[in-house]
């Protein structure tokens, strides 16, 4: 069983990840340390947050039906307090009913008093009553409604999923969001082998495997031991998802060529380009001081040396033409929402808008610093159409002196689409849902 004081840090990370204000940049682990660096169980901490997290649609619907008002319109800390003590109920079977519903209530009681502890008292009784006999349904009567609540997602994205690909790819896809996510590794082959760095790996991850598309990327099911291996200090490997490492292989680096990653922090790209290219002339751009920092420090780790880093903004910059310019969009994230649950309740069909419009603007910065013959790469890691297909069939009819390269020649053919887009999905592929392009500028 979770530690109180734990369990009101919970309360309070929620709150904090939630809010408005609350910067995209930070993981869930550090807007809890920010309340509480002491955490004496770190383990169960994550997934009473992640879960809370993932499934918080579904657990307000839940709550709606035994509280007498809509749960949205009661105070935050107490909503948060039965959102998590609902997951404990439902989801973690590890915790008695008995002992989540008292250390809801007696939490919501130090907070609130005892008016609102009794309320949560009756509320959670009253659902662990009705739970006994199974899980909670919501009505199947509207299929895109259903799929929403029972999977818990926000309902504009169910229904541009259904659009776009079907109920039933909706349904699968959502429900892959709420499992548990599996992460990868990336073998730094310039000095080790893939082979032997998963036989090391499995020593502590047993259940490691090797990548089905990426030869030097390995599958682990967690990141804790491998962060503090000698492995990662002594930049053998890095974090990265396998579908962040088609990017580098669909821009195919080659010795000699100045290659422009204009949004590159946090780095993984650039470096995993400089890894499979070490003759390349490498430009990190971002328009953070900060977030350059951390791609200067992954280099270091990794021991790289041809990687220039640059403080600028790829929309005001005088940059000379180059050989290849990477852009990885900045975009609404829709295809990681199993590693970043609460994206799903900070994104709106109006941000998408906002998000397609800047994409929109650079790429067209792009084209104008690409010199003929040379090679565009955009990618980004979600998987709706606006961001993806429509962007890119938008700018090659203002840009007809653009033509797409099938990405087949590049990657494996299982995450290539009719039109030679790389297109990933978590429900198919296993990997973040992802998408990239390599388009070419014709010599006129």
């Amino acid at each position: 069983m979770t530690m109180p004081g734990t369990r009101k840090q919970v309360v309070y990370a929620l709150i904090s990840i939630l809010s408005a204000d609350f910067r995209e940049e930070h993981d869930s682990t550090n807007a809890f340390a920010g309340h509480n660096p002491d955490i004496r169980d770190r383990a169960m901490y994550t997934e009473l947050l992640n879960g809370t997290l993932r499934w918080l649609k579904y657990l307000d619907w839940v709550l709606d039906r035994y509280y007498h008002k809509k749960i949205q319109k009661s105070p935050e800390l107490f909503r948060r307090a039965l959102e998590s003590g609902l997951y404990q109920m439902l989801f973690m079977d590890r915790i008695p009913l008995y002992a989540a519903i008292n250390e809801t209530v007696s939490l919501v009681k130090k907070s609130m008093g005892k008016y609102w502890a009794g309320v949560a008292n009756g509320v959670l009784r009253s659902i662990a009553k009705d739970t006994r006999t199974g899980f909670i349904e919501p009505p199947k009567d509207d299929p895109a409604e259903y799929c929403a609540v029972r999977w818990s997602h926000p309902q504009w994205f169910v229904n541009k999923i259904s659009r776009s690909f079907g109920i039933d790819t909706a349904e699968a896809l959502c429900r892959k969001n709420n499992e548990r996510p599996v992460y990868s590794i990336r073998v730094h082959t310039g000095k080790a082998s893939p082979g032997q760095v998963l036989q090391i790996v499995r020593s502590y991850e047993p259940d490691a495997q090797k990548s089905l598309f990426l030869d030097e990327f390995i599958r682990v099911p967690g990141l804790g031991k491998i962060l503090g291996s000698d492995l990662f200090k002594n930049g053998v490997i890095s974090v990265q998802d396998e579908s962040a490492g088609f990017v580098a292989h669909l821009t195919d680096p080659k010795p000699d060529e100045i290659i422009a990653d204009v949004a590159a922090a946090p780095g993984g790209k650039v470096c995993h380009m400089a890894e499979l290219a070490p003759r390349s002339n490498l430009i990190a751009m971002d328009i953070s001081r900060a977030r350059i920092a951390k791609i200067a420090e992954n280099c270091k780790r990794l021991g790289l040396g041809s990687v220039s880093l640059a403080v600028a903004n790829i929309l005001a910059l005088p940059l000379a033409q180059v050989d290849k310019i990477v852009l990885d969009a900045p975009c609404s994230g829709m295809g990681v929402l199993a590693k970043r649950a609460d994206l799903r309740w900070k994104r709106t069909p109006g941000h998408i808008e906002k998000i397609y419009a800047l994409q929109a603007e650079l790429l067209e910065a792009c084209a104008a610093h690409l010199q003929p013959g040379g090679v565009l790469v955009y990618s980004t890691c979600t998987i709706l159409d606006e961001e993806n297909r429509d962007q890119v069939f938008n700018f090659l009819e203002n840009h007809p002196e653009f033509c797409v390269e099938n990405a087949e020649n590049f990657v494996h053919s299982d995450v290539v689409d009719n039109n030679g887009f790389i297109c990933t999905f978590p429900h198919i592929h296993a990997v973040d849902g992802s998408f990239a392009v390599r388009l070419k500028k014709r010599i006129l």
